[in-house]
């Protein structure tokens, strides 16, 4: 019966946890790998027998990108030992929520390191590590026992990250994500329908405010014909609408444009499509024609005759 291990596994102090004077060995352990037994380590005076051990806890050098850095040996556990030191590191976490520390490099200077990395190139080295990624089987990133790990590859890391929820921009998790093929049918659709953005937005139980300007938008380029015309082009509200923005207003037009954007005054997309007539269901396209002028997408022969044209302010 295992004993129960603490919860702060990198606290290093004398706690209720038994000590242990001997580290049980491996069975399985890698041939590559140099197994240190706590008998040994006590013989040498390394690890001070004040530290705690947990039953079935096993060390070995570490191995940082095949360079055996035997300043520091890390357990089954996920706990980094510094032999020079005589004390365990305190990883911190980082942005993304792993353990990290620094290591000193005989020849090369101190390294940040991810523990779940070395760890697992410690105990199960292999030659292409540049190539793979240290997965964490059940999606927990603070679980970084030996056994929860796995090399995988970018995809194959990928695909896990869906499976196990870690990657929360697609779909229903996050609007900003990519929209499925239904999900753009069922925008396209309740477009058919007749129904406005915000409640599309609505249908789709999308309630941040945040998220629902971002969703909004996704809504009218698809109405607009900017994305996903693929699927778009099988509905109503998409026939006979031409998207060649460009023959839809003349070269005359984007000069005037042009001089109204380089005037001093300042403009909104509403203010500018009144003065020059645009129709209430053209303003998203309007919109599109103007800022592509802008960044030189369109009439550049037109624009660069103007010098610097002034953005115009949101409706």
């Amino acid at each position: 019966m295992l004993t129960k291990v603490r919860k702060n596994l990198w606290d290093d102090s004398r706690g209720n946890s038994k000590s242990y004077k001997q580290c049980i060995i491996s069975s399985e352990a890698s041939k590559n790998s140099k197994i240190i037994k706590r008998k040994e380590i006590l013989m040498q005076k390394l690890l001070p027998e004040k530290e705690i051990m947990y039953f079935g806890e096993v060390f070995t050098y570490v191995n940082w990108n095949g360079i055996i850095v035997y300043r520091y040996i890390i357990s089954n556990f996920g706990r980094l030992y510094d032999l020079e030191k005589q004390k365990f590191k305190n990883p911190r976490q980082d942005k993304d929520g792993y353990y990290i520390t620094n290591i000193a490099i005989p020849n090369i200077g101190h390294k940040s390191v991810k523990i779940h990395r070395i760890e697992l190139m410690s105990f199960h080295p292999v030659d292409n590590f540049e190539e793979l990624q240290t997965n964490h089987k059940d999606g927990n990133k603070q679980n970084i026992m030996l056994y929860n790990l796995e090399w995988l590859t970018p995809i194959e890391n990928t695909r896990h990250g869906w499976e196990t929820g870690l990657n929360k921009n697609k779909g229903n998790a996050n609007r900003n994500g990519k929209l499925s093929d239904e999900e753009i049918h069922k925008i396209c659709n309740l477009i058919d329908k007749g129904y406005s953005s915000p409640q599309i937005t609505d249908i789709f139980n999308i309630s941040n405010s945040e998220d629902r300007m971002k969703f909004q938008s996704i809504i009218s380029s698809i109405k607009y014909g900017k994305t996903h015309r693929d699927i778009s082009k099988l509905y109503n509200f998409m026939q006979g609408k031409n998207f060649d923005i460009k023959s839809r207003y003349s070269e005359n037009f984007a000069h005037l444009i042009c001089h109204l954007l380089s005037d001093n005054k300042e403009y909104s997309y509403y203010e500018l499509a009144n003065l020059l007539s645009i129709p209430e269901n053209e303003l998203m396209v309007f919109k599109i024609f103007v800022t592509d002028i802008i960044r030189g997408r369109t009439y550049k022969n037109v624009s660069t005759m103007y010098g610097k044209l002034n953005k115009p302010k949101s409706y």
